[in-house]
């Protein structure tokens, strides 16, 4: 399925996996606004607007931390990153471009994939920031990440596994990787701002990755970053882990097969196998584990365009 359809479900993959993702981000941030105190919240915006590689559409070049500021201002940051059409990696953005793709391989998608996909996209598409700061923002954002999991439920209950099954996992997997080692080091680069890091900004890390309840179980409240780390990056037992999504994209690469650029596809395979190997076990015990995830994070990033070497971008003879 060298195509443009299986170039479809990648992208398909990745950006229902894009909307998932900024989707936590929001619930979580949306509630921290309640109980709260201010520099805490900033925190919060920092990692989500570094988690996207985005400057925060301030006019100011620092960023206040001020009661008046976060009660005045996150209703517009939250509307930026959530129904803001200019913006390419807003909550809508990314939900439109994943519906765009599947309406064009609608005969390749279940019944089922496709009827979740489409319910849930029509809950958002015509909601804007009034309507749901008006009821209640924490359930608007709780229930999309419920559909984003309904989606994916359908389309693993579902699919065939062919090609297009491979391309969309693909696609998935990838994005996975790149978000999480995008937000730990957005997280990272928030710790170095001049503010005390609370316990409660590492939970919210662990909860984005549904790993707060079994770190409790397993180490107590009492947080230490290095447990959190190898918890997010190589605990293979956790489903949205960063070792769990490299080892699987590496999976799907070779499920993926061969080509029309032969070369290009033992670089995608070469450069895949790399990640895992960064990931599970060069990452541990490397001096920084902040450039540590920064060549995990440059290497998955520069993936997307083997993929699209190796499958994409060839001439038809």
């Amino acid at each position: 399925m060298l195509s443009r359809t299986a170039q479809n479900l990648y992208w398909l993959g990745r950006y229902l996996q894009r909307t998932e993702h900024v989707g936590r981000l929001m619930r979580l941030q949306v509630e921290s606004l309640v109980d709260r105190a201010a520099s805490e919240i900033t925190f919060g915006w920092r990692r989500i607007f570094g988690a996207l590689d985005q400057a925060m559409p301030t006019t100011d070049s620092t960023f206040p931390v001020s009661d008046e500021f976060v009660l005045a201002d996150a209703f517009t940051l939250a509307d930026y990153m959530t129904f803001e059409r200019q913006n390419a990696d807003s909550i809508w953005s990314s939900f439109h471009s994943a519906r765009e793709n599947a309406r064009q391989i609608r005969h390749c998608l279940t019944e089922e994939f496709w009827g979740c996909l489409n319910l849930a996209w029509l809950r958002v598409r015509d909601c804007d920031i009034s309507e749901i700061w008006a009821s209640s923002p924490s359930r608007f954002y709780r229930d999309l990440v419920a559909d984003m999991y309904t989606v994916s439920g359908a389309a693993s209950s579902t699919m065939y596994r062919d090609q297009g099954w491979i391309f969309l996992e693909l696609g998935r997997w990838l994005e996975q990787v790149q978000q999480l080692s995008a937000t730990i080091l957005a997280h990272e680069a928030a710790i170095s701002s001049e503010r005390d890091v609370t316990d409660a900004d590492w939970f919210s890390l662990l909860r984005l990755a549904q790993a707060d309840e079994i770190y409790e179980e397993s180490f107590g409240l009492s947080i230490d970053p290095m447990l959190v780390y190898r918890m997010l990056v190589t605990d293979r037992r956790l489903p949205g882990s960063l070792a769990k999504s490299a080892a699987r994209f590496q999976e799907k690469v070779l499920d993926a097969g061969n080509g029309p650029d032969e070369d290009a596809v033992l670089a995608l395979q070469q450069g895949a196998a790399e990640v895992r190997s960064k990931v599970e076990q060069e990452w541990s015990s490397h001096a920084s584990r902040v450039e540590g995830m920064r060549s995990i994070q440059n290497q998955a990033l520069s993936l997307n365009g083997l993929v699209h070497s190796s499958f994409f971008s060839y001439l038809l003879p």
